[in-house]
């Protein structure tokens, strides 16, 4: 997962910013993912979940929209993996099917910091 830690916007909020994150499975088994968050209109990601293959990666994009009013320093987006090893060589992960978070193993969980530099 990249970055590591946090992601950051710059002020003013007043327009919309965009940056990404890059999730890579490192592994040698397929992977599910998914990304949720804990501020509900002022941040959008797209997409919020899918599959990897081994030796894969995707670019998700992670929007905020423009804001008035007071900032939280609790913003957060939440990273979880599971191991999707189960199933079968070959098998299509389009669509994301949350079977992957109920019968493989969790393998990562991550907490992404928002940061808003004024």
């Amino acid at each position: 997962l990249q970055p590591c830690s946090r992601i950051s916007f710059n002020a003013p909020f007043a327009f919309t910013q965009k940056t990404h994150i890059r999730i890579v499975n490192t592994s040698d088994a397929p992977f599910a993912w998914m990304l949720s968050k804990n501020v509900s209109s002022v941040i959008f990601i797209s997409p919020q979940n899918g599959c990897l293959q081994p030796n894969e990666s995707i670019i998700v994009d992670v929007e905020m929209n423009p804001f008035k009013g007071k900032l939280k320093e609790t913003d957060k987006l939440y990273f979880l993996a599971a191991e999707a090893e189960f199933l079968p060589k070959g098998y299509s992960f389009s669509p994301f099917d949350v079977k992957h978070f109920l019968h493989g193993e969790l393998i990562g969980k991550k907490v992404l910091n928002i940061h808003y530099n004024f």
